[in-house]
Order: C-alpha cells, then sequence, then structure tokens
C-alpha cells in the first residue's frame, strides 16, 4: 500500500524494553500519522498510556524500539487490530505495560477533553451560584442595617483607639 503525503495514515505499533536480564516489556498502541508524515517518519511518538510514559521517562527514550506493525486506512482498523493483540490475558501480563485491553481507550484524549469541558461549565456554574447567594446575603444585611439606621462598621484602628480611650 502506498502511502500519500499529506494523509493521515492510521498504524499499530510495538515498543519493546529489553530487559538486562534477557526477555522484553512491550507495549501495543495505536496512533494516528501527524499531516505531512508518514508513519515510519512520526518517530517522537511513544505512547500515551500511563504506565508506558513513566517507563519512558524512567529509561529514557532510546531504551525503547518502536516498530510498525501495520498501516491502515482508518482509525477502527487499527483499533481493531490492537484489540486483537492485547486482549486481556497479553493486558494483565506482568510484561506488559498495557493497563487495558486494546482498543478500549483509542477515544482517551476526546473523552478526557469532553470532561474537562463539562467540568469547566459546572465549576463556572457553581461560582455563579455562590457569587449570586453572596450578593443577595449582603443585599438582606445592608437592607437590615439601613431599617436600623447603621451604617457601616469602623476601620479596625478606629475600634481599638475607641477601645482604649
Amino acid at each position: 500500500m502506498a502511502i500519500r503525503f499529506g494523509v493521515q495514515r492510521h498504524y499499530c505499533y510495538l515498543l519493546t524494553r529489553a530487559l538486562p536480564e534477557g526477555g522484553c516489556r512491550y507495549y501495543v498502541g495505536i496512533r494516528t500519522a501527524p499531516k505531512g508524515k508518514t508513519p515510519k517518519a512520526d518517530t517522537s511518538y511513544l505512547g500515551s498510556g500511563d504506565a508506558i510514559r513513566r517507563a519512558v521517562q524512567k529509561h529514557g527514550r532510546a531504551a525503547f524500539s518502536k516498530t510498525i506493525l501495520e498501516v491502515f486506512d482508518t482509525r477502527g482498523e487499527a483499533a481493531a487490530m490492537e484489540r486483537a493483540l492485547v486482549g486481556s490475558p497479553t493486558a494483565s501480563s506482568k510484561w506488559s505495560y498495557n493497563l487495558r485491553t486494546g482498543g478500549e481507550d483509542s477515544n482517551a484524549v476526546a473523552d478526557g477533553k469532553r470532561r474537562a469541558r463539562e467540568r469547566r461549565v459546572r465549576d463556572a456554574e457553581r461560582q455563579a451560584a455562590r457569587e449570586e447567594r453572596a450578593e443577595a446575603v449582603r443585599r438582606v444585611v445592608d437592607a437590615e442595617r439601613a431599617r436600623r439606621g447603621l451604617r457601616g462598621r469602623l476601620p479596625r484602628k478606629q475600634r481599638e483607639n475607641r477601645n482604649t480611650e
């Protein structure tokens, strides 16, 4: 299959890290190559899972090798391959950096953005409600003080000076 430049390409990849005692740990993921890059040229991306990010931070990028397993026309096809490769026994293996079965987390970024947006809206609504309640309390207090003919409190220094006289 020929790779056309400027077209986003979806691919399934395998990251491996050789262990000093022999064997290796691995991570299987999917990725959409950025526009203008082929999957082979997309070398900077090593995965978005928590375990793989911590491992890259701990051991360094040079400790990992990335192999592109297959390139797909759609992200769904790539997710299907990831699901086939990372089943529940694979995800629960002590050698795997995958924390979930394959293909389950393919929309994590979109879900995270949606949850963050919902949280911002909810926080803004709560803040508006708090300010509205505070303003209502101020109006009630001001009305009560006006009814009693009271003016605002004296500044602290004036209150202290009045107590010492």
